[in-house]
């Protein structure tokens, strides 16, 4: 519920006073600010976002949150930006994959990290041109 929720936003926020440059406290402090905190909370989980990714540019999963943030409010252009960005960091290599789906969820539940590959950063592509499609429409 709402108090698991705050509780766990004060310990990350707490980690956070520590170390203000732990990406995966600002990735799971932005992802839960994007979720029932309005507005304000919605601005302050972008800003967090934005500061992961340029701290750990190379991890996808901060990336792909902000991208999908970013879709949401409909700042598709900058949506897009991070996506280039992204293609062009993974472009020489498809993202490695663990072998089972098990060892995907340990290694996200333990290190916060999941994988993207690049199918993932076009399938956002495509939202980005339906939504305008039927923005024009």
């Amino acid at each position: 519920g709402t108090g698991d929720t705050n509780s766990v936003k004060s310990i990350i926020k707490k980690a956070l006073i520590l170390d203000p440059n732990r990406v995966d406290c600002l990735d799971l402090l932005a992802e839960i600010l994007s979720h029932g905190y309005g507005e304000e909370g919605l601005q302050e989980s972008l800003e967090l976002s934005r500061k992961a990714v340029q701290l750990e540019p190379s991890w996808p999963s901060p990336r792909m949150r902000l991208v999908s943030r970013l879709i949401q409010v409909n700042r598709l252009d900058e949506a897009e930006k991070f996506i280039y960005e992204g293609l062009e960091i993974f472009k020489e290599f498809e993202l490695p994959k663990n072998a089972s789906r098990i060892d995907d969820y340990i290694e996200f539940m333990v290190t916060g990290r999941t994988h993207y590959g690049k199918s993932e950063f076009y399938r956002k592509f495509e939202k980005i041109k339906k939504l305008r499609k039927e923005k024009n429409s």
